[in-house]
């Protein structure tokens, strides 16, 4: 892909299996590399201070993080479902009932 002025090339040595890892999936899914890394940085700087701090000092190994990730989207469905028992016991009252 050609370079914008609007882009900054990062660089950075990380270890080998991570970067197999990486390309294997990346191909494997037909992603372009530039697209990947820069969604992944993405992520990262919209990561809470703390969880990046873990994941640097490696006191948050990956599975975590990922065990932390489904732990918000259960969450946020337990959430909708009370927004939607809410709003469904609301409408079986009658106008002017008091809850």
């Amino acid at each position: 892909m050609a370079y914008q002025k609007d882009e900054k090339t990062i660089a950075a040595d990380i270890p080998i299996e991570v970067f197999q890892d990486f390309e294997s999936q990346r191909k494997q899914r037909g992603q372009v590399k530039k697209t990947a890394v820069s969604a992944a940085i993405r992520l990262w700087v919209s990561l809470p201070e703390e969880i990046q701090a873990r994941l640097l000092n490696k006191s948050l190994p990956e599975t975590a993080f990922i065990e932390l990730i489904n732990q918000i989207v259960d969450d946020r469905i337990e959430a909708g479902r009370k927004v939607g028992r809410a709003l469904r016991q609301g409408q079986k009252q009658k106008p002017g009932q008091k809850g």
